[in-house]
């Protein structure tokens, strides 16, 4: 809801004729510069993003079978 207040604020002062085209054209250039930099940082992470195939536990963290089964501290599967 405040977003779209927020947005209708900027319609109506964009719509009132009292703005001047070079405050539009900075607002634009820096959005669209900050567009970039967002688009940019997701291709990133996504490229980057760690695939489960190549995710490399060392032995000393991984979890024995007898604990996923529940054979410890005297608790058996029945």
């Amino acid at each position: 809801m405040e977003q779209d207040l927020k947005l209708r604020q900027i319609s109506d002062r964009l719509n009132s004729g009292e703005v001047d085209v070079k405050d539009i054209i900075t607002i634009f250039l820096a959005l669209q510069k900050q567009n970039f930099v967002l688009a940019n940082s997701m291709i990133n992470l996504v490229k980057n993003w760690p695939n489960e195939n190549h995710l490399s536990i060392p032995a000393s963290e991984r979890v024995s079978h007898e604990i996923q089964l529940g054979k410890f501290h005297g608790f058996t599967n029945s």
